[in-house]
């Protein structure tokens, strides 16, 4: 269709020019009107050929599509006691790729064949052996910001790719589907004392959901049903929003040595606040052994080492405004 108006508008053009040229060698009345109909087919001409495809930029955009390296997957099975959990899958997938950077090409194009799943693990290997050679990387992704959350990520276009890391892959894989809670590693007598103990967390009247999905806590505060003023009036009280977020998710984490990450979300005013702590972070960021803590039944280590020296309202504003998130 472009083409056809391109001809079009080129021939009018053509044609009123020369009329154009006609009328004002014999010095007719006329030339005038030639002249603005030269103009107005001029302009949809070259509005026209302004609007054709550039075939160059076609082609650099067809030659930045990334071609995976080959690979295959070796072997695929649902995580969970028997497969149970349909939302988590595990592969171990071979190919001849060495570099970082082919490896996570594979991994991008396993995102895309992986839709309908929640969380995939990978284990990558070479083809040195059958089924599988060497280990040559793991990678946890998610497809849902619910999995991203189960392994411990802020969103599902990130993922966790351990480059050449050693890993007891038969003892990651039995973790995975020994029993219906895959990657958890509280038993059920832990998750009824967390979903106790949490129940009375600062602002506990407010708590909304308290839960753990795999290795993770969430705990969420809103008004709901009660009343908002009161509701307003907790959190915009001294820094209650940031010794909440900061606090309360290291005092889970040093209460129950299983949790590896603790997600807390503060809704207030239209804004949401949003913190994700985990446990490796933690123990660099304030230089503290959370498991010696917890094994500390004296409790004098958590007063000593962490509550009377970083429980400060300064030192909450700085670590929240570093690892919080506000939208």
């Amino acid at each position: 269709m472009l083409d056809f108006i391109i001809i079009i508008s080129l021939f009018a053009t053509l044609i009123t020019l020369v009329g154009t040229i006609i009328m004002l060698v014999r010095k007719t009345d006329t030339w005038k009107k030639w002249i603005y109909y030269f103009i107005i087919f001029t302009i949809i001409f070259t509005i026209s050929i302004e609007n054709i495809p550039d075939k160059n930029i076609t082609n650099n955009t067809v030659n930045k599509i990334t071609i995976p390296p080959h690979y295959t997957i070796a072997t695929e099975k649902f995580a969970g006691k028997n497969g149970s959990s349909k939302n988590i899958k595990i592969f171990r997938i071979t190919t001849d790729a060495t570099t970082e950077n082919d490896l996570r090409n594979i991994v991008e194009d396993m995102k895309l064949k992986t839709k309908e799943l929640e969380v995939v693990w990978l284990f990558i290997h070479d083809t040195n052996e059958k089924p599988f050679g060497n280990h040559k990387a793991t990678v946890k992704f998610a497809n849902t910001s619910h999995g991203a959350t189960m392994i411990g990520v802020k969103n599902k276009n990130e993922y966790i790719f351990e480059y050449k890391q050693p890993c007891d892959i038969e003892q990651v894989e039995t973790q995975l589907t020994k029993n219906n809670n895959p990657i958890l590693n509280m038993d059920s007598s832990e998750i009824e004392r967390f979903k106790s103990y949490s129940s009375n967390l600062r602002g506990r009247t407010f708590i909304i959901r308290n839960e753990i999905i795999a290795n993770t806590a969430i705990i969420e505060y809103g008004y709901k049903n009660l009343d908002l003023k009161t509701y307003n009036e907790y959190w915009g009280t001294g820094d209650a929003i940031n010794k909440t977020l900061m606090e309360e998710p290291i005092r889970l984490l040093r209460e129950f040595p299983a949790l590896n990450t603790v997600t807390m979300t503060i809704s207030y005013k239209s804004k949401i606040y949003n913190i994700t702590a985990d446990r490796k972070t933690i123990e660099n960021y304030f230089n503290i052994d959370l498991n010696k803590i917890h094994d500390d039944k004296s409790l004098d280590l958590w007063r000593n080492e962490v509550v009377n020296k970083y429980f400060i309202k300064d030192v909450r504003k700085i670590y929240v405004d570093k690892f919080a998130n506000i939208n």
